[in-house]
């Protein structure tokens, strides 16, 4: 989890914005507290600019372009 949250800025979103938690299917009053409390920590970031995010994609995809022709060399 440590790489992918050093990765999120890289891609324009700031880590606040992923979560990941185990909770068993049991424990569905633990589950609602999770889900209320990410929903304020979102509402505090604020809303999410795309555009940040479409700025990198052109890269990020002549990056995977390239990888697989360096592959099927």
């Amino acid at each position: 989890m440590a790489l992918f949250n050093e990765i999120l800025p890289v891609l324009g979103i700031e880590p606040e914005r992923f979560r990941y938690t185990w909770i068993a299917a049991s424990e569905g009053k633990e589950l609602k507290e999770e889900v209320e409390d990410f929903i304020v920590a979102l509402q505090k970031v604020g809303k999410f600019n795309p555009d940040v995010f479409s700025m990198l994609a052109p890269d990020m995809v002549a990056e995977i372009e390239n990888a697989g022709e360096k592959v099927e060399a």
